[in-house]
């Protein structure tokens, strides 16, 4: 599960939840200038991207999702980008899983 969110909220909310604040990712096509990884009480782990980017060629590009939805799970609210925004993003990554999952959401209702 990926979470995008601020550097400002990453400084203060992952320290509160012990995951230690450092740059990069786990490849070489995405960069964060904060990235985390939480492995706590989930069933899969949860990594946070704040200042998140992608390469397209020799260009970064940030991340920035350009909707959201406010969805409840397990009592929590979190957003979400629509359907179409997330196909949109995973295509753009370009990676098989990434593709893959946006074949996925293109046969969900």
């Amino acid at each position: 599960m990926d979470v995008l969110l601020s550097v400002a909220d990453a400084q203060r909310i992952l320290p509160t939840i012990g995951i230690q604040l450092r740059q990069g990712s786990a490849h070489a096509a995405f960069r964060s200038k904060i990235f985390g990884t939480w492995t706590g009480t989930t069933p899969l782990p949860v990594e946070f991207m704040a200042d998140f980017h992608r390469r397209s060629g020799e260009t970064w590009l940030p991340v920035l999702p350009a909707t959201r939805q406010r969805v409840e799970v397990a009592g929590v609210v979190v957003f979400i980008p629509e359907k179409a925004d997330l196909q949109v993003m995973l295509t753009a990554f370009g990676r098989p899983k990434d593709l893959q999952r946006a074949e996925s959401l293109a046969a969900v209702a």
